[in-house]
């Protein structure tokens, strides 16, 4: 099935492989037509496997790829309704609502959905420039070329899960703040992640930005998590 999906000579081709096909329509119009994206090409198959969460059944397979040196390359194939399998093609690609030099020229206040690689950065400085309040994280895109650091409260439930999932001890309360927590993962943990970035109101910098909300600690997002 991945290989039906990849012999599709354009996108509109592809659509009968993807699922969500109507959602992702205008998306992948976007993704090739205008941005002139392409697509990740898959190498040696890594992994398998079998994701379950309620009713939704997904099979997951871990490729290596060029493309995707730090994150790998996942192809999740979802069963619908009539049991046919089809590609998640938002998590295949790494898909955010704006590209990334768009998004970081534009410095829209208003919320962007973005699939990045998450990992621990010192970096404090503009608005957000109170290391003791806020969690810094730098996000890369999906291909590592681009980067932008995060910020999000450090005791805020978007910040001790976005510790837990990047190796940070934070202290959950602030009458805790000399007991850190003890990170579910270990220091320096790149970890995939989706979620919603903001610029602050007249931004001083195109590289600081606030991380809204957390989706998944994952690319690929099941319905309700939007």
């Amino acid at each position: 099935m991945l290989d039906a999906y990849l012999a599709a000579p354009t996108w509109r081709e592809k659509l009968p492989h993807v699922f969500h096909a109507a959602r992702c329509e205008s998306f992948m119009r976007d993704f090739y037509d205008k941005r002139g994206e392409t697509e990740p090409q898959p190498r040696d198959l890594l992994s398998a496997g079998l994701i379950t969460a309620g009713a939704s059944k997904v099979v997951n397979l871990s490729f290596a790829s060029p493309a995707r040196v730090v994150s790998g390359l996942r192809a999740n194939f979802h069963r619908t309704a009539s049991g046919n399998l089809q590609l998640d093609w938002e998590a295949w690609t790494g898909f955010c609502e704006k590209a990334w030099p768009d998004m970081k020229e534009e410095r829209s206040s208003l919320p962007v959905l973005v699939r990045a690689i998450a990992e621990e950065t010192d970096y404090y400085n503009y608005e957000f420039a109170e290391d003791w309040r806020w969690l810094a994280v730098k996000l890369r895109s999906p291909d590592g070329v681009h980067s932008i650091t995060g910020y999000c409260d450090r005791r805020s439930g978007t910040g001790i899960a976005l510790a837990n999932h990047i190796g940070v001890p934070v202290a959950q309360q602030a009458a805790e703040k000399d007991k850190p927590s003890i990170p579910i993962r270990p220091p320096g943990t790149k970890s995939i992640v989706t979620v919603r970035l903001a610029f602050p109101s007249a931004a001083q910098s195109d590289h600081c930005v606030f991380i809204t909300d957390l989706l998944a600690d994952r690319w690929m997002l099941f319905d309700g998590e939007w």
